[in-house]
């Protein structure tokens, strides 16, 4: 197994990986850069690391799901709509909720599923 397969084994699509990683590190720039003022504002001096702080955190939430295998997800998957279908069986709320919660409120009377318990 030469080093090309050995990396696309352990980071699963390498092309993606580098274009995902290209991009967040120039919106990292661009974050930085909007923060460089003749005036420094206190409110956007840091911004940049905590931009930086989550793309860490990226990374590492992709590289733990890359490890996933593909039947695990369609488990989760299942289980998601069930709990979801579940869900708005309890509390009455019908399948096109934004939709039907904008005509509820156009119509001025609000809906029943969107009211506080």
């Amino acid at each position: 197994m030469n080093s090309i397969q050995r990396l696309r084994a352990s980071l699963g699509d390498t092309t993606l990986l580098l274009l995902v990683l290209g991009l967040s590190l120039f919106g990292v720039a661009m974050v930085y850069s909007a923060g460089q003022l003749d005036v420094p504002d206190p409110a956007v001096q840091g911004v940049w690391k905590k931009q930086l702080l989550f793309l860490g955190i990226s990374i590492v939430v992709f590289l733990i799901v890359t490890r996933i295998q593909v039947r695990w997800l369609e488990w989760a998957a299942y289980a998601a709509k069930t709990a979801d279908y579940y869900l708005r069986r309890k509390y009455g709320m019908p399948t096109d909720t934004v939709q039907t919660l904008m005509e509820h409120y156009r119509a001025g009377r609000p809906a029943r599923w969107a009211q506080a318990q």
